[in-house]
């Protein structure tokens, strides 16, 4: 199951269960069985309860992305003079394939490079990797 399908379970449960008590707790207070300090403390707590569990979940769901510093980069020789190559290539908007007749090797090898890169700088797409790339002068313009 796709993740963003288990945070809608997940979230639409937990919104479903907080308005069902809240609606009890409303007839409860209307009814008079239940005071207003009681059924505002009630309210307040349970959001609050609600902030801290959103809060600390997101926490722990957001990943912020980060690059190696610039230095890092050429200091470790972070990529090969391979993965240079493809990666200049990529720069200039060359197609996998294309790549891959440029180097004269195959698609799966042009592939294989792209994953190390983007893996090695932390990056997902070609759009982040060349920018990265640029601001970290890897790339020959």
């Amino acid at each position: 199951m796709a993740s963003y399908l288990k945070h809608i379970l997940k979230y639409g449960a937990l919104v479903f269960f907080i308005l069902i008590f809240f609606k009890v707790s409303e007839l409860l207070f209307l009814n008079q069985i239940i005071q207003i300090e009681i059924f505002s403390s009630l309210l307040v707590t349970i959001s609050i309860g609600i902030g801290f569990y959103y809060s600390r979940n997101f926490n722990k769901e957001l990943k912020l992305q980060t690059y190696p510093s610039p230095l890092s980069i050429k200091k470790n020789n972070l990529l090969t003079k391979r993965e240079i190559e493809v990666l200049n290539l990529m720069s200039k908007g060359f197609s996998n394939q294309e790549i891959s007749v440029i180097l004269h090797v195959s698609l799966n090898t042009t592939k294989t490079h792209l994953s190390n890169i983007y893996s090695k700088l932390g990056t997902k797409n070609r759009v982040q990797t060349v920018e990265l790339a640029r601001k970290n002068g890897l790339i020959i313009e």
